[in-house]
């Protein structure tokens, strides 16, 4: 279910670790008035998702100015959505959503035109930035659509580099709208590692089981030999030492608007309860 407010947009609603849909008021303006401890955020409607992706630019140029105009549409302007020079005229694109905590999670898609299921995964992010700025979240999210695996490489080192700590984690898109969604989330040895990952994991069988999705993890192996239009993929490579978790959904089917909403929904619904439910002085750096 979802609230329309008198702008047009809609609000998704829920408490954490209940499977009933929760109503909220939404003022005139159309902000969120959401209790805290509670799930929330915008849902694009399907007809400007379905418009979204039939738009799709031909050339890496082209992806990438009609990425900034979506971002800018929904409301990352300014300071808060930047390109990033990778090499030979190509740049990342970041758009910057602050928390309460500085600490970022990065969501991350490509959005090269030389891969066809590059461009639902990237066209979500705007949408999924779309989402989250119904609530005033506790981390600072980055939606990064990386130009190709150098730029994956440059995104890491430019936020590892950074002052502030690195990232708390990596969630990658990929492969939207095929199917049922999926989740991938490989081990690693980093400090706090194992223990996100295993919270990153727990919150998307979460998930999955309160929407009714028959949501299947895989070992790695048996993922790659299931999901062949996915892997190998390479989104969460540069990711490796800090928590991650790759999204999608692979059937071998083509695209289609009903899947991608469906998708899309997962992924926003992960994302701001993940953002509820992870300690960000929980796994601090010794």
């Amino acid at each position: 279910m979802s609230l329309r407010s008198r702008n047009g947009r809609r609000a998704r609603l829920l408490r954490p670790g209940n499977a009933a849909w929760l109503f909220l008021a939404l003022s005139g303006c159309g902000c969120l008035a959401a209790q805290e401890g509670t799930v929330g955020y915008w849902d694009t409607p399907a007809r400007k998702q379905a418009a979204m992706l039939a738009r799709i630019p031909s050339d890496d140029a082209g992806r990438l100015a009609l990425l900034r105009r979506y971002f800018s549409e929904f409301g990352c302007t300014g300071d808060s959505l930047k390109e990033q020079p990778v090499e030979q005229g190509s740049s990342n694109l970041l758009c910057t959503l602050p928390g309460k905590f500085p600490m970022p999670i990065v969501v991350v898609a490509r959005y090269p035109a030389s891969s066809a299921r590059n461009w639902p995964a990237a066209v979500a992010l705007p949408m999924l930035y779309h989402a989250l700025v119904a609530q005033q979240r506790h981390f600072t999210f980055i939606f990064a659509e990386a130009c190709d695996e150098a730029g994956e490489r440059i995104l890491m080192d430019s936020i590892r580099d950074r002052k502030r700590m690195s990232p708390y984690a990596v969630i990658a898109i990929d492969a939207m709208g095929r199917g049922s969604p999926r989740f991938f989330a490989p081990h690693g040895s980093a400090w706090h590692d194992h223990s996100v990952r295993d919270e990153m994991e727990a919150e998307a069988w979460r998930i999955a089981k309160i929407q009714g999705w028959a949501v299947e993890q895989q070992a790695e192996d048996a993922a790659k030999a299931a999901d062949a239009v996915v892997f190998p993929s390479a989104l969460l490579e540069e990711a490796r030492g800090v928590p991650r978790i790759l999204l999608y959904s692979a059937t071998g089917s083509d695209g289609l608007p009903e899947a991608f909403h469906r998708d899309l929904d997962f992924a926003a619904f992960y994302l701001s309860a993940i953002d509820l439910q992870l300690d960000p002085f929980e796994h601090m750096p010794e």
